[in-house]
Parts: C-alpha cells; structure tokens; sequence
C-alpha cells in the first residue's frame, strides 16, 4: 500500500465517523492499480465542504464554492470535494475516462463501475459513458487523452478516439495555459511518437492557432522522435522554436503564460544553439549559463544531431571554470571605485567589473586583484594612478 494511502485513510474515517462517505478517488486509484508512484491522493466525500473545514483542524480554502477544501494531515496535503451529485456513483459518472473514475474505500476495495481496471489492463483510454459529452463538458479532456497515451503508451478506444476528431475544434475555447501544461506533458512521454500519430489522424493541433510558428518543428518525425531525448519543458520548447527556424521566442512564449524564468531561459539557449552546435561550448557559454541550463542546451543540441548528451562532460568544463559567478571576482566595486575619474559615471563601475569578469572567465587574466586593475589599465580602460 502507498505511503500516501495510509494518511488518506485517517481522514476517510474521520469522515466516516462523523457519518458521511468517503473514498479515494482518481488519479491515485489509476496509478494504485497500474503499481506506479502516487503524488497526490484526491478524496470524494459526501460530507458538504464547511464540514470538512469543521472535522479537520488545518485545512486551506482553494475552491469552497465548488466543494473543494485541502486538508493538511501528518505533512501531506489532500483535496477533499464534495460528491458532485448525490453519491459516489453520481461522482464518478462525471470523470473523464474510465481509469480515472475508480474508487478506493476504507475497506480497502475498489468501486470500479465502469470497468476502469479492465480498461488499464487492455491498456485502453476510455472514456466515461458519453465520449461527446466528456469533452463538451471540457475540451481539455481530449489532449488528457492523448497525454496519456504518450506518458502511458496506451492506446484510445475507437469511440472515444472519433469524438477526438468530431469535438477537436472545441480547444481553441481551452485557456492556453491549460493547454500548454498538457502539450508539454505529452511532448515529455516516453511514447510521444505514438501521441504524434493521433495529433496527426484527429488534426487537433491545427485547431490551436498559438502553435503555427512551430508548426514546421511539429510535423517533422526527426524532432518528435528527438523529443525523446528531452527531460523538461524550457528544452522542448527551446527545440520547437530552434526546429522552426524561430529565433524571436519571448513573444511566442508570453502568450503561451509561461514562467518568465523559462522564457528568459528558452531565448538564453536560442542565442548561442547554432554557435554551439558548430563549435561546441565555449568558456563564457558555462559561465554565463551556469551548469544547469549549460545541461540543458546539451541535451537540445545532442537531441537535434541525434546524438548522446555529454553531461559529464559538460560538468566537467563547469567545475574547471576559474570562477562560477561574480561573487567570487577578486576584484569588487570598491576596488573600481578608486580608479574612476571625477567626471566618470557610477554606471562605469558596472561596465568594469563586467569587462573584468569576463576576461578571468575566458582565461585571459588570473583572478588576482592587481593583475585584473593592470589588464584594465594597460587596455586603457582605466587611467594609470
């Protein structure tokens, strides 16, 4: 039994106790019966949400009006929801597919009314009575579908498959960050080929008008498959935009809603891929990156040529850099300071110390104060004192 399941059972019976249902519902059952890691356990209640709030002593609003109320227990956090209609039956009759509308008791038995298990052992993704209505209900369930055949490798029963084709105009009313969370899900999936196929035969990608500038990236069977070789969201879409020919990332990516970190990264790597995949990485390259990104344009230069990532050798040339961030220059601000001229600006001081940086960086002075101040003041940047 997952660790998680034994927290989650204290709170089934404390609901239990105080006369209402309770089951484990979703995700973690699928993932129970498929022996896979459980991250999160979700729990269905009959119990209205201001009395779960009243059981449990720590609980944190997240959507009250909806029923939803998470409930810290033993450092774990569950979401408790009110039954959505007017018992677990009613519940799961509303889930999306079939491996997902299971339920775990107290007891320790699984509630399986629409044979989700022998779904997960057909290895099918089904979905719950009405296909149609599932997704007109969300449309984002379509791509759930197909996320599941790539992080699954299981394949879409022929229903549920054809209103995939019938409803994929619906997306376009999907928020995009919904969207992008669940395209990168896929794009991350051992059997993201496979997914690609169905992209392909339901054309609901084309629906999605935010994805046209990398269209010439998606449609390449060499790039799916080097999809593969990527661990995280910043290198598929930093091979995406590379693919395409799109050097110009921060607009694509801004109406995507994704993290300006990410972005910032992404347009980091796109500056220097076509230096790095002609010559390879470059001093300034590590240090600027610094070690993690510098593994992540690894990985994308070594998925793009079809290649193995050399990380150690990446890990390698960071540790022999002989400094890892500013910090560690021997010469500070102060120490420029004392060589500006009255009429020098402040902003003066930066650019120093950067031209400072950057020549211990590429080896073209050791880190030592005075050698630094003589390699300024012999190529004129500062007068002699």
């Amino acid at each position: 039994m997952e660790s998680l399941f034994h927290p989650a059972m204290d709170i089934l019976k404390e609901l239990e106790k105080a006369g209402y249902e309770a089951y484990i519902v979703g995700g973690a059952v699928r993932d129970h019966v498929l022996q896979r890691s459980i991250h999160d356990v979700d729990i269905a209640t009959s119990a209205p949400s201001l009395v779960i709030k009243q059981l449990f002593p720590k609980t944190i609003d997240v959507a009250i009006k909806h029923g939803t109320v998470i409930v810290r227990h033993l450092g774990q956090s569950f979401e408790v929801t009110q039954f959505k209609g007017s018992s677990l039956l009613e519940d799961l009759k509303f889930r999306d597919f079939t491996m997902n509308a299971m339920a775990f008791s107290n007891k320790r038995e699984i509630i399986d009314p629409y044979c989700g298990v022998q779904d997960i052992e057909k290895q099918l993704v089904r979905a719950v009575k009405s296909a149609k209505n599932r997704f007109v209900e969300d449309p984002l369930r379509m791509l759930r579908a197909i996320r599941f055949v790539s992080n699954l490798s299981f394949s879409i029963e022929e229903q549920t498959l054809e209103e995939i084709k019938n409803c994929g105009n619906q997306i376009c009313n999907v928020a995009i960050e919904r969207i992008a969370v669940e395209l990168e899900k896929i794009w991350l999936g051992k059997s993201v080929e496979k997914a690609f196929d169905i992209f392909f035969e339901t054309k609901i990608l084309t629906y999605i008008e935010q994805l046209t500038p990398v269209q010439m990236a998606l449609s390449d069977r060499k790039i799916v498959t080097a999809l593969k070789k990527l661990t995280d969201a910043t290198e598929v879409w930093t091979l995406l935009l590379f693919a395409s020919k799109q050097q110009e990332a921060s607009n694509f990516l801004l109406q995507w809603k994704l993290s300006n970190k990410l972005i910032a990264e992404v347009e980091l790597i796109l500056s220097r891929l076509m230096p790095i995949l002609k010559q390879g990485f470059n001093l300034e390259d590590y240090y600027y990156f610094g070690l993690e990104t510098c593994k992540k344009a690894e990985r994308v230069r070594a998925a793009f040529l079809d290649e193995e990532a050399d990380l150690i050798g990446i890990e390698v040339a960071y540790k022999q850099l002989p400094i890892k961030e500013r910090k560690d220059l021997a010469l500070k601000g102060n120490d420029v300071a004392l060589w500006l001229q009255k009429e020098d600006p402040k902003s003066k001081i930066g650019q120093l110390i950067a031209i400072a940086e950057k020549a211990v960086v590429t080896k073209k002075v050791e880190n030592e104060k005075s050698a630094i101040i003589n390699l300024l003041r012999r190529e004129g940047f500062i007068d002699a004192k």
